[in-house]
């Protein structure tokens, strides 16, 4: 019911009742219709509010229709969303499954790429290896000659000079008397000289026949020093023990007869070298002071003990580390500079048999017409006043037997016997010693 239409009448005052009813102030009836009055007022009134009310619910709920559709399209969007973030994850856990496939494979790719870097580095590494050996063994087994045998042998006529020289300077005025031989100085410096250059050649130099001749003591001083010089060329190192030196020669002697020359001459040229770079102390002034002593015991077996009193030999000393200079210089060549050929000086042994083929009779240099013949070939080596030089080969015979071949560069000077005494049969000479 609404507000507009009428109201019905109050029973108090129907007129088809057929009662009236008393409807002034101050009757009850009045108070009842106007009680009700007031009470339908108010229920109209609490309709209407609830009208407004049920207007303003219906509103809200038209606005809620409409958010709830908004939502329901939201939400269809988001359910759109959700299967497209759905379908993105799956996309993203099978591309994350084939990423870790593909990591794998690159891990194995890694693993196998570092295993080729290491093959390829050890291959590297084993090329330099094999070039620096290839290197080394062209260097081992290359020939050529930083001196040639003509330079060597002009090196050795140079030492044979200065010995002769300084021989030849020692003796000039010399005055030969007599001296004590039963002193323990004499007999010393008397064994020195025998163990130097021969018994004979030491009893000469002692004997008064000869004292007028002065030659013999220069001889004797060139044959001490060619002794000295020959030592020194031939030995590895004049540093070294003899025990270590004897060794060197013995494994030299096998691989020059065994192995190719080539390997042979480049053994024997690196270790030369580096055994005189293991050498600390300079030997040149030790060794010229052997030789001057030895100088000393030849003079003082001659009788000459006046002429070493007298003598400078603080310049003799001097002139000795030259003549030991130009020896280690001979060495050099012969041992290190030339690797194409071997070559060794030549000198002959005290009481060795003359041999023409690479000995010349240094009575004979010089001298005018024949050489004397009166059984040269079988006297006997007095001593070496100069060292020669020599090429020795290896040749086989026809039992396939090694044998070694001298091809003599420069003869030694040797002087003979003056008794005309015949040599040894087996000559004992540096040809068969390295």
């Amino acid at each position: 019911m609404s507000l507009s239409e009428p109201i019905p009448s109050s029973p108090l005052s129907d007129s088809h009742s057929g009662l009236q009813l008393d409807l002034s102030p101050s009757s009850e009836a009045y108070n009842v219709q106007e009680r009700y009055e007031a009470e339908l007022t108010e229920a109209w009134g609490r309709i209407e509010e609830q009208e407004d009310r049920i207007a303003s619910l219906e509103q809200e709920l038209a606005r809620s229709e409409e958010e709830r559709k908004r939502m329901k399209r939201e939400l269809k969007d988001w359910d759109r969303e959700r299967t497209k973030l759905e379908q993105a994850a799956a996309d993203y856990r099978e591309l994350k499954m084939e990423n870790a496939g593909l990591c794998a494979q690159l891990d194995q790719r890694c693993r196998e790429l570092d295993h080729l870097r290491s093959e390829h580095q050890d291959m590297k590494s084993l090329l330099e290896i094999r070039t620096t050996e290839l290197s080394s063994t062209r260097a081992f087994l290359d020939v050529s000659d930083t001196v040639s045998c003509a330079d060597v042998q002009r090196l050795v006529d140079n030492l044979n000079a200065e010995i002769f020289q300084l021989a030849a300077g020692l003796t000039d005025d010399l005055v030969i008397g007599r001296v004590e031989q039963d002193t323990k100085e004499y007999e010393k410096a008397y064994a020195n000289v025998a163990d130097w250059i021969g018994e004979d050649m030491a009893r000469i130099l002692a004997s008064s026949a000869y004292a007028d001749d002065p030659v013999w003591v220069q001889m004797g001083l060139q044959a001490v020093a060619s002794r000295f010089a020959e030592y020194g060329i031939s030995t590895f190192n004049i540093c070294i023990p003899s025990e270590d030196d004897s060794l060197l020669q013995k494994i030299y002697r096998t691989l020059f007869m065994q192995e190719p020359q080539t390997v042979s001459a480049r053994w024997r040229a690196l270790t030369r070298r580096y055994v005189r770079r293991s050498c600390v102390e300079n030997g040149l002034q030790a060794y010229a002071a052997k030789l001057i002593r030895a100088f000393q015991d030849i003079l003082l077996v001659a009788g000459a003990q006046d002429h070493l009193r007298s003598s400078d030999w603080t310049g003799i000393q001097a002139r000795m580390e030259r003549i030991a200079a130009s020896i280690m210089s001979v060495q050099n060549a012969i041992g290190e500079d030339v690797t194409s050929s071997e070559l060794q000086v030549l000198c002959a042994r005290p009481g060795a048999q003359y041999t023409s083929s690479w000995m010349q009779d240094a009575d004979d240099c010089g001298r005018k017409g024949k050489r004397r013949d009166h059984g040269a070939e079988v006297q006997g080596v007095q001593c070496t006043t100069g060292l020669g030089l020599g090429r020795r080969e290896v040749t086989q015979d026809n039992e396939g037997r090694s044998h070694v071949k001298l091809v003599t560069i420069l003869k030694a000077q040797v002087v003979l016997r003056p008794d005309g005494g015949s040599g040894e049969t087996e000559m004992s000479s540096s040809l068969v010693k390295l």
